[in-house]
């Protein structure tokens, strides 16, 4: 193959979907086997050293590139300032693999779209199929009781195969992110595909049986709140009828002004009630809005450094309630948890990152044609609602 021949397949869409599956199997490993360390990453990089060779950009750049040098920057700072070197280094290799997966998903051209569903929807499946074959309803029983009479019927009848089970609220929040997915892929399946639509159909009866079963209320809060998205456009979609132009920054701002109102009312309301992260009668009355403004003196203590990867179990023990043992693995907020172990400029980037994408996607939806795929950019949307809503009283993607 001579130079043309290189950079034609490496701008090709199977060379990118291709450099998204290497580098999912790379994190998968790196997840299941931590020993393999360093590998992973190499192996992750092998799609830009292709594209090195052939004279090509490895990845596209864009304007967060300075946010995410941030990111890694004071991931890094963290691994230097955290207690536990061991889990700390285990961490950091996985921050460094999720860039690799931002990069592999950016890449990805309009072709490759329903392949990246498949792959986001099959995430979804697999967990909520692992969470029902793990998961004991007998010693740990969810909040409602007819939930509960049908998780012992599953307990009862399904194998023993002594894996460990995820945190409920863990699942529910990667079921309800991964869901829009799943619903974009029946929508763009042919009718004449009816074998097709009952499996995603199944598929997304399995999600949904799985968001009842779990009974997070986060959970379900975030879903409302990314149906109130969808309100406010309506509405800005038919008082901007005389004014198009306004309407793509409109939408954005407003989307933006609604996820403050949201964060707003959860901590005032749900979040502020008591014994929402445990049922002991220690240490305070467990709601996430006293544990949000404990952890925020672990900020103030740690600004510049924060307090270290994978920090957060002892420094809060420590520092906030004087006790010699881990009590809780993390501070229920996904974007609280950055500024704590990564420091005010690792979280600030972190949190200004994500509110930038929410912001580029509700544009791409106010500023979009009859031809373009605007739906696609609703289900990202959603998913990026669900996640922020969510992230607010749970951390399972960060932690």
């Amino acid at each position: 193959m001579n130079v043309t021949s290189w950079r034609a397949a490496v701008k090709s869409p199977a060379f990118a979907l291709a450099e998204l599956c290497i580098v999912v199997v790379s994190g998968a490993a790196l997840l299941l086997a931590p020993q393999i360390g360093i590998w992973a990453i190499v192996a992750a990089l092998i799609p830009w050293g292709i594209s090195a060779f052939a004279g090509v950009v490895p990845f596209r750049r864009s304007e967060l590139d300075w946010l995410i040098v941030l990111f890694l920057l004071t991931a890094g700072t963290g691994l230097w300032a955290s207690y536990d070197q061991t889990v700390a280094l285990e961490k950091f290799r996985l921050i460094v693999m999720s860039v690799f997966l931002f990069y592999a998903l950016g890449a990805q051209p309009q072709e490759n779209l329903v392949w990246v569903s498949v792959g986001l929807f099959c995430v979804g499946v697999g967990i909520s199929i692992y969470f029902f074959i793990t998961h004991d309803f007998i010693a740990n029983p969810r909040k409602i009781e007819i939930v509960n009479l049908i998780g012992r019927w599953i307990t009862f009848a399904r194998p023993e195969f002594g894996w460990k089970a995820i945190h409920p609220n863990y699942v529910a929040g990667l079921a309800a992110m991964t869901a829009p997915f799943g619903s974009y892929l029946l929508v763009r399946t042919p009718r004449r595909a009816r074998v097709h639509q009952f499996i995603l159909l199944l598929g997304l009866l399995l999600l949904l049986s799985v968001m009842v079963m779990t009974t997070s209320r986060g959970m379900w809060m975030a879903v409302m709140s990314a149906s109130g998205v969808w309100l406010i456009w309506v509405i800005v979609r038919s008082v901007a009828i005389k004014f198009r132009p306004g309407i793509r920054a409109a939408f954005p701002s407003l989307v933006l002004i609604f996820l403050a109102v949201v964060a707003g009312l959860l901590y005032l309301g749900p979040a502020s009630a008591g014994y929402g992260i445990t049922e002991l009668g220690y240490y305070g009355n467990g709601s996430r809005a006293e544990l949000f403004a404990r952890s925020l003196y672990l900020v103030a203590d740690f600004p510049i450094t924060g307090g270290g990867l994978a920090s957060f179990p002892g420094l809060y023990s420590q520092y906030i309630l004087v006790i010699p043992n881990y009590f809780l693995p993390n501070a229920h907020n996904l974007f609280l948890d950055v500024f704590i172990e990564q420091g005010i400029f690792g979280g600030a980037a972190f949190l200004l990152l994500y509110l930038t994408v929410i912001w580029r996607a509700a544009q791409r939806i106010a500023g979009s044609q009859p031809h373009d795929n605007g739906l696609f950019s609703w289900v990202v949307l959603f998913s990026l609602m669900i996640v922020f809503t969510h992230g607010l009283v749970d951390d399972y993607l960060y932690y």
